[in-house]
C-alpha cells in the first residue's frame, strides 16, 4: 500500500509540475510579446483550466530584465506557483495534505523591442 500511495503522490506532483511549466512558458511568452501583465496572467490561468483535477494557483509573478519588457533583447520572466493536494492524505495522520510546485520560464523580447524601435 505505501508503494501505491507513493506512486499516486509522485504522479500528482509530476502532473502539477508539467502544468506549472506550461503556464509559466505561456505567461512569459505573452508578457514578452504584448507587455500586458493582465493578459499574461490570464494566459497562465487559462492553460491551467483544462486540467480536470486542477491544482490551486498560489501565485503568478512577472518580471523583466534588464529593466522593461519593451527594451530590445530584454527577457520576460514568469513564475507560476501551484498548491497541489496529495491523494488519500486525509486518511493518513501526520502527512501534509498540500505541497507546493513552482516553475519559472524566461522568454526573450524581440531583437528590436516590442514596438520595433531600437534604443
Amino acid at each position: 500500500m505505501p508503494t501505491v500511495y507513493l506512486a499516486l503522490a509522485l504522479a500528482a506532483i509530476q502532473a502539477s509540475d508539467a502544468a506549472a511549466r506550461s503556464a509559466a512558458v505561456g505567461a512569459a511568452r505573452s508578457w514578452a510579446r504584448n507587455g500586458d501583465p493582465v493578459e499574461a496572467k490570464r494566459v497562465a490561468q487559462e492553460s491551467l483550466q483544462h486540467r480536470v483535477d486542477g491544482p490551486e494557483v498560489t501565485a503568478i509573478d512577472l518580471a523583466c530584465a534588464p529593466t522593461a519588457c519593451t527594451w530590445p533583447q530584454g527577457v520576460a520572466s514568469a513564475t507560476v506557483t501551484l498548491s497541489v493536494s496529495l491523494p488519500i492524505v486525509p486518511a493518513l495522520p501526520g502527512v501534509p495534505a498540500l505541497t507546493s510546485v513552482s516553475a519559472t520560464a524566461d522568454y526573450p523580447v524581440a531583437r528590436f523591442g516590442r514596438d520595433g524601435a531600437t534604443r
